[in-house]
């Protein structure tokens, strides 16, 4: 079905400038945008989320000179599997279903039930997108079963319809509305993921899933990806005038309220006080941290050592064998009688030594 799926362009140029009134002719799908109406309903208590009701059609004339006849739509076959899409991607998950489809007022309505986080993010995301009013655009899907040309508006009177599914579109998205979502606290991620991937398609331009003109692709990725502005600037001028594009020339300070701008300068005035602050303590830092070092330990008085055995003395050597008595120290002092005694001996020494024997 999404390779059939048509622009008004491209069903115009097959289906030819005619009308068809005979309800077995083969008519190629087609799908058209509608700057819809956005109504929030009770919130479930289980998800913390509320059903959102859209206006899908209404019977006025289009932007594209067509008009569609509210009360010849027909929905019970959609309503056997109401999924609700993003971008009339097929071949990914939907990201809402319809527990509501009906005609009031001369109006095709639908109220959709988007899935929770941990069902679906990305269906989350753009749950918060729309209930915050940074998403106002549907596109619905459907096969023409009656129409004619209308010569006075040039343009085509769709008489009968089918309704295929409808989807919640980027278009037209801008740019600034999702930076202003991502200030707010909505996550992006998935939406610049899905971004990255239809831009990284080869042939994205011939498929149906890239039915969105690439500029427009491009500039929800930049958006989806911008980081939110903080209460201080530490870029330049110049990084800030890189990262800006023309689209952005009103300044995030212009979008404040009374009551924002008030909280923002407060912010600020409170943190200029803790960065005085902070630079009074490192300034007196030093002198604090010298006064907690601790008091060098004064150093013990020497005490008395214990009295020590003294180290005995060495025993005498034995007396060599011969009897002879061992000659006296030099510096020892000799008496006069042991000089006389010394002398004698050595006399008698002599003597024995001559003549084999002693004086009488």
């Amino acid at each position: 079905m999404s390779e059939m799926m048509l622009t008004r362009s491209e069903w115009k140029r097959r289906a030819g400038q005619g009308s068809v009134t005979h309800p077995l002719a083969v008519v190629p799908p087609l799908r058209k945008l509608v700057t819809t109406e956005v109504k929030l309903q009770e919130v479930d208590p289980q998800t913390g989320m509320q059903d959102v009701t859209f206006t899908l059609s209404t019977g006025a004339l289009d932007r594209e000179s067509d008009v569609i006849n509210p009360e010849g739509w027909e929905v019970d076959a959609y309503l056997t599997n109401p999924v609700v899409l993003w971008a009339h991607q097929y071949q990914t998950p939907p990201i809402a279903r319809a527990t509501k489809v009906w005609v009031d007022g001369g109006k095709l309505l639908a109220t959709d039930r988007f899935t929770p986080s941990d069902v679906n993010p990305f269906g989350a995301m753009i749950y918060r997108l729309v209930a915050g009013d940074f998403l106002k655009t549907v596109s619905v899907g459907f096969r023409p079963i009656e129409y004619v040309y209308n010569d006075d508006h040039h343009g085509y009177d769709f008489q009968r319809q089918e309704l295929l599914e409808h989807s919640v579109v980027p278009v037209p998205a801008n740019p600034e509305a999702l930076i202003a979502a991502g200030e707010t606290g909505i996550d992006l991620t998935p939406l610049r993921e899905w971004a990255e991937k239809i831009l990284e398609t080869d042939d994205g331009a011939d498929t149906a899933a890239l039915w969105l003109p690439r500029e427009t692709i491009e500039q929800v990725h930049a958006a989806a990806g911008r980081v939110a502005p903080t209460l201080i600037e530490t870029s330049t001028a110049d990084d800030a005038a890189e990262d800006r594009s023309p689209d952005d020339a009103e300044s995030v300070a212009d979008k404040l309220t009374d009551q924002e701008e008030v909280l923002m300068k407060a912010a600020i005035q409170a943190l200029t006080e803790v960065i005085r602050e902070l630079r009074e303590e490192v300034k007196a830092l030093p002198d604090a941290v010298q006064a907690k070092l601790p008091e060098p330990e004064p150093e013990p008085e020497p005490t008395a050592e214990a009295p020590t055995d003294p180290e005995p003395e060495p025993e005498p050597e034995p007396e060599p064998e011969g009897g002879t008595e061992p000659e006296p120290e030099p510096d020892a002092a000799v008496t006069e009688d042991e000089a006389r005694a010394i002398a004698r001996g050595v006399i008698e020494q002599s003597i024995l030594a001559t003549t084999g024997a002693l004086p009488d």
